[in-house]
């Protein structure tokens, strides 16, 4: 339940009819208010406090403005204290944190004060972190993607909702929080670095924007209702891109499977691509690079943390593997070794049992014919193996070329020696010498298992 607005300002009324509305937030909860000092942030707090709403003030300290940052801080404390709401504060080393992440000063900011926030929202149980942005803020936010050629996605502007953080003013223009705080005589700090145009912010919101009034006078409310309505058609083509995403991919032991007939056909296939991507940190550029290659079979592209390979008519998807896998010695009492794909178990039976193959993952071999310790290894470039059934050396790559083996599946193939020679290519192909025989006494049973993450 909202509390009666019967008896509030119009603009606490606006911000009580706009948290109903998007369901920001209920009289019941804890709410973190980020608050610089500056007009909107301050009127954010007094608003929310007017309300009767069980808030708390964080204040982040970039120490980018010498004494002009310190008086903030004070006077975010003495703020905080005026209307008895418990006070937090913390200062960067902003400049630093930038240089060691070779980022823009401004991101370095911006990652710095959210992972103070949700820290301070886990240890003190706030359900909510207020931000001040305004409808200003969202009709630049809009021209900046405009002009910055975003997807038409980013064009919805700045949710009203993300995660924990609201935005209760989004729809109160700066001229609003203005005149409130002249009439509740509100005090605020100004930060004279608004007021240039270094940042491109700043000259949309300086010189652009004024522009644009003069000749739509309306344009702000414009670029809001653009935003509002550019949202619900997002709402709809992220619908249709589901289900076309759910016909065309499909997990694969540790991979995922991107099939392209069905996303290549459709008018729209670079967006439908790019959905399917986007998740595991391929750039628009990269997913560009992809649909023109997708003739290129064998062709590899790389995100931070995923590979993702042309197979013909697929894309194959695959985690990245950092770890430096080292050659391990199997010994003949060993039973169970763990590899980085999964788990190779061993087994002796007695020779006049009939081995049972059930695939590929499997492996019998005499055990006369072997030397341990075995060894485990990746394969390499030369390695050379006398696939079952035949009498001949052959080249393990071109045995993965014959058998159209794709490349993340070659990468993650491992060979098992005796001697130096290859007996098994772990879930492909033993070698023949190594079989079994009518001679055959003792038998080495092997098992892969595959790890699935």
């Amino acid at each position: 339940m909202y509390l009666c607005s019967m008896s509030y300002h119009s603009l606490e009324n606006k911000i009580l009819q706009h948290l109903r509305r998007f369901k920001l937030l209920h009289e019941d909860e804890r709410v973190l208010i980020a608050i610089s000092g500056g007009l909107d942030s301050t009127v954010l707090l007094h608003l929310l406090h007017r309300l009767h709403f069980h808030c708390g003030v964080a204040h982040c300290n970039f120490q980018l403005r010498g004494e002009e940052s310190t008086e903030d801080a004070r006077f975010c404390e003495e703020l905080a204290a005026g209307l008895n709401v418990p006070f937090f504060s913390t200062a960067f080393a902003t400049e630093k944190y930038a240089a060691e992440k070779k980022i823009s000063t401004q991101m370095a900011a911006r990652e710095l004060r959210y992972q103070w926030f949700a820290k301070l929202i886990a240890d003190h149980g706030y359900t909510a972190l207020a931000t001040a942005h305004h409808s200003g803020d969202q009709a630049e936010t809009i021209l900046l993607r405009l002009t910055d050629g975003k997807s038409a996605e980013s064009l919805r502007g700045i949710p009203h909702r993300n995660g924990v953080i609201i935005r209760p003013l989004l729809h109160c223009s700066k001229e609003e929080l203005h005149q409130y705080a002249i009439e509740k005589n509100i005090r605020w700090r100004e930060d004279h670095t608004n007021e240039l145009n270094t940042y491109k912010r700043n000259y949309i919101r300086h010189e652009i924007l004024p522009r644009l009034k003069t000749i739509a006078p309306a344009t702000e409310t414009s670029l809001l209702t653009f935003a509002a309505r550019n949202h619900e058609w997002n709402l709809l083509a992220e619908e249709s891109i589901r289900r076309i995403l759910s016909t065309c991919m499909e997990e694969m032991n540790t991979m995922i499977v991107i099939h392209l007939q069905t996303i290549l056909g459709h008018p729209a296939a670079g967006t439908i691509l790019w959905k399917a991507l986007q998740p595991y940190g391929f750039t628009g550029d990269t997913i560009q690079q992809i649909l023109q290659t997708a003739d290129s079979p064998g062709k590899t592209f790389s995100s931070a943390h995923y590979t993702a390979t042309i197979d013909r008519d697929r894309i194959l998807l695959e985690k990245t593997t950092t770890e430096n896998f080292v050659e391990v010695e199997i010994d003949e009492s060993d039973s169970d070794v763990e590899i980085p794909t999964g788990h190779l178990f061993l087994q002796h039976l007695s020779g006049d049992l009939q081995p049972f193959l059930t695939g590929n993952n499997e492996a019998f071999l005499d055990a006369a014919n072997l030397q341990f310790p075995l060894r485990l290894r990746r394969w390499k470039e030369g390695d050379q193996f006398k696939p079952l059934g035949m009498t001949g050396f052959k080249k393990l790559s071109d045995f993965f070329i014959d058998k159209k083996v794709p490349v993340p599946v070659k990468h993650q193939t491992y060979v098992l020696e005796s001697n130096n020679d290859i007996v098994w290519v772990i879930g492909h192909r033993i070698d023949h010498r190594y079989r079994i025989t009518e001679a055959t006494v003792k038998i080495v049973h092997l098992r892969y298992e595959q790890r699935i993450d």
